[in-house]
């Protein structure tokens, strides 16, 4: 990460914002939609990317101190992903979110609630993300 934001450093003209935007190892929920509302089913583990985060978090945060760059604006927000099938999310999960574990029991009650919801029922998981702007100082 470091020599990500060197490059950054690098790239950036003085005044140029760098963003830092990433998904945060938090567990996160898996809801079941139907018409009458949104049931949890269970939690998904995030944390496998924990460590990455916080090295991540080290690494700005030495920057800063050094002046590198100046933070801007921090925020958290939910990103949603939805899912018209049970099937169709389990496949897209294990495409793409290779470290994310998905518990037996909350499978299998996202699979119950599928089957009491019937067609209407939509799968859910709202990602906590991170998002932080920094500044490359202007030249005095």
């Amino acid at each position: 990460m470091v020599h990500a934001l060197e490059q950054a450093w690098q790239a950036l003209r003085p005044g140029g914002l760098l963003v830092d935007l990433r998904p945060l190892s938090l567990d996160s929920p898996l809801e079941v939609l139907g018409a009458e509302g949104e049931q949890r089913a269970g939690l998904v583990d995030m944390s496998a990317d924990l460590p990455d985060d916080r090295a991540v978090d080290e690494a700005i945060q030495a920057a800063v101190r050094a002046e590198v760059f100046l933070p801007r604006q921090v925020r958290e927000f939910g990103f949603a992903y939805y899912w018209q099938t049970f099937d169709g999310m389990r496949e897209y999960t294990r495409e793409r979110w290779d470290t994310a574990v998905f518990p037996a029991d909350t499978l299998t009650a996202a699979q119950a609630l599928q089957t009491q919801l019937g067609s209407s029922a939509r799968f859910r998981i709202v990602l906590p993300m991170h998002l932080a702007t920094y500044e490359r100082p202007r030249l005095r």
